[in-house]
């Protein structure tokens, strides 16, 4: 009985040496693609059948004498259907990874680099404040310190700082839904963008509020502000940048 070698994926890289590899010991071969793939790309693999998927399934049913097809589906349809057979949650994850990757990877991709390069510069701001802007007022007089924190609070309410600061934590959160799955590491930068906001929110606004409004004791009013901010400025700084860190280690593998 002859054996023919059917190669998935034989119009890739990897498929077409595999499938060469064959040819060079003389045994037959097919190749499948995921789609349709025209005459010129027929012809690079050397095959004179070129099946899709749905062709291949059909010869695996009629040589196994099993009812085999083919049934495109999303990443999330599949993982409901696996999570219905009992698949465990770690392995959906590993799998749907390459499910849908011509239309979802490209887009979770995009957003997942810009969330790391928002949080990268929210990082590297609240860094500067901590080494040097915050250092640099704190040789100053009162007056001097006092006025100089009000026109940087004023100065840095812009649309530019407010795009990157709100868009780096929903960013991430965005990019935590577009594929299924576990994305532990884009989570965990996600929690820690939400922290820094919180902090923000929570701590320095209200304080850079009651520095506006502090009347003209400069002394009073840097005396209340000052110790308290620096303080909780450090702690964004280490939260925002193990954030980035996350989002750094999401993009190298992949995986989330």
């Amino acid at each position: 009985m002859t054996t023919n070698f059917l190669v998935v994926g034989g119009t890739g890289k990897t498929g077409r040496r595999v499938a060469d590899q064959l040819r060079e010991r003389r045994l037959p071969v097919r190749s499948t693609s995921r789609c349709r793939t025209p005459a010129a790309t027929a012809r690079s693999v050397k095959t004179r059948m070129l099946l899709s998927f749905a062709d291949a399934a059909t010869e695996i049913g009629a040589a196994s004498g099993r009812d085999v097809r083919c049934v495109p589906v999303s990443a999330g349809e599949f993982a409901a259907a696996a999570a219905g057979q009992g698949v465990a949650e770690a392995e959906i994850g590993a799998l749907t990874g390459g499910l849908g990757a011509v239309k979802g990877k490209p887009m979770s991709t995009v957003v997942l680099v810009a969330a790391l390069v928002a949080a990268g510069l929210l990082a590297g701001l609240f860094y500067a404040y901590a080494c040097s802007v915050m250092p640099g007022l704190a040789r100053a007089d009162d007056k001097t310190f006092v006025e100089g924190m009000r026109g940087i609070n004023i100065a840095i309410v812009n649309p530019v700082f407010l795009l990157t600061f709100l868009g780096a934590p929903l960013l991430a959160g965005v990019a935590v839904f577009l594929n299924p799955g576990p994305r532990p590491w884009v989570i965990a930068g996600f929690v820690l963008l939400a922290a820094m906001v919180v902090i923000t929110g929570a701590v320095n606004i209200p304080l850079n509020n009651a520095l506006d409004g502090g009347g003209d004791d400069y002394a009073a009013v840097r005396a209340a502000f000052e110790a308290t901010w620096v303080r909780w400025n450090v702690l964004r700084a280490l939260v925002s940048t193990a954030g980035f860190g996350c989002l750094v280690a999401a993009v190298l593998t992949r995986r989330g």
